[in-house]
């Protein structure tokens, strides 16, 4: 199965981009992360304490309704992938939490990257796309 091959690719083999969202960290202002949302195709900026670890996600609501964030504000981060988990692991994380995304964090904590669907997606394409060769392969051999 195709699903079976995300048991075999860590989440740290993928091209991931810390600067995928927008982040801003708790001291900051709600009015800097208005200002980064506005600069950003996303409608969602992470806020991140001061290690840099991942703490809520806020739209612009949440950061329009008042001028000081706290730890309580947004959306709690709900799928937390270690850096060492499984792309298996990733995407049961991201489905069991509603997450269409998911914040890859170091040993310390900290934010490393954002995984999308799209990341699994790609793999599962090309999962995919070898198992097909390598069957056609024994198909001609024999």
């Amino acid at each position: 199965s195709t699903l079976k091959g995300l048991h075999f690719e860590e989440v740290s083999s993928l091209d991931l981009d810390r600067d995928a969202y927008p982040t801003m960290l708790l001291h900051e202002s709600s009015a800097v992360g208005l200002e980064r949302l506005s600069e950003d195709r996303h409608d969602w900026v992470l806020l991140l304490d001061e290690e840099h670890r991942p703490i809520r996600w806020l739209n612009a609501d949440h950061l329009g309704s008042t001028d000081t964030v706290t730890a309580d504000s947004g959306v709690e981060v709900r799928a937390m992938v270690p850096v060492g988990a499984s792309l298996f692991e990733t995407l049961e994380q991201m489905l069991v939490s509603s997450a269409a995304v998911g914040c890859v964090v170091n040993e310390d904590g900290s934010l490393r990257g954002i995984v999308e669907l799209g990341h699994l997606n790609q793999v599962i394409r090309r999962v995919r796309r070898e198992a097909r060769e390598h069957y056609e392969r024994l198909e001609a051999a024999s």
